[in-house]
């Protein structure tokens, strides 16, 4: 999945009604189907959301996390996961 809120089923759809890229899908929008708001920002947000985020840049990230979840309260604790947590260089998400 590329982009948020279109799997399988909305895939099918679009590409039924002639759609074969992002771009088609923001000119259709409206046109032969309408896309929901999470839909519209998923596609407009696209290449930021496949952007991978530096381990240094992460590092940072966490420090400012765990801060705020100390501040809120100092008895939640606090992980960051997945590729960052296993030590990959480069993470997709946070």
């Amino acid at each position: 999945m590329r982009s948020y809120g279109i799997g399988a089923n909305f895939a099918r759809k679009f590409y039924s009604a002639g759609v074969r890229n992002f771009d088609e899908l923001v000119k259709e929008d409206g046109v032969k189907f309408k896309l929901t708001k999470a839909q519209r920002i998923g596609v407009r947000l696209l290449e930021e959301g496949e952007m991978l985020i530096p381990r240094s840049e992460m590092e940072k990230l966490e420090a400012e996390l765990m801060g705020a979840v100390a501040k809120a309260d100092d008895k939640f604790e606090g992980e960051i996961l997945g590729s960052y947590r296993r030590g990959v260089p480069l993470s997709s998400d946070m």
